[in-house]
């Protein structure tokens, strides 16, 4: 049985302070569909932002997004999840944003 085809997305911000300069900060989005036919597929592409924030799966309802990240400075993109339910797409974006910070510039 058909039913309309919606999704909701959740996630995307990770900050972390740790030790140097630099640091790595991971994040994970979440792909909530519902309706359709019940069998899903996911494809999730870059919208805009930083082409530094790597993507772990691009068919996964809960993929890992990455970057290296200078202490202090946050790294942004917009990423495009797309769901496909028998033959009908539905499309959402979640804004990703990264950010370390070292304890020497942790903000108080």
């Amino acid at each position: 049985m058909w039913t309309n085809l919606t999704l909701a997305l959740s996630g995307g911000t990770s900050s972390l302070t740790g030790v140097g300069a630099s640091g790595s900060v991971s994040a994970t989005a979440t792909a909530s569909p519902s309706g359709g036919s019940g069998s899903y597929s996911y494809s999730w592409s870059r919208a805009s932002g930083d082409s530094g924030i790597s993507i772990n799966s691009t068919t996964s309802a809960s993929p890992t997004f990455s970057a290296v990240c200078q202490s202090g400075v946050p790294r942004t993109a917009t990423w495009r999840c797309t769901v496909t339910s028998g033959g009908v797409s539905v499309s959402e974006t979640v804004t990703i944003t990264l950010t370390f910070f070292s304890r020497d510039t942790d903000p108080v």
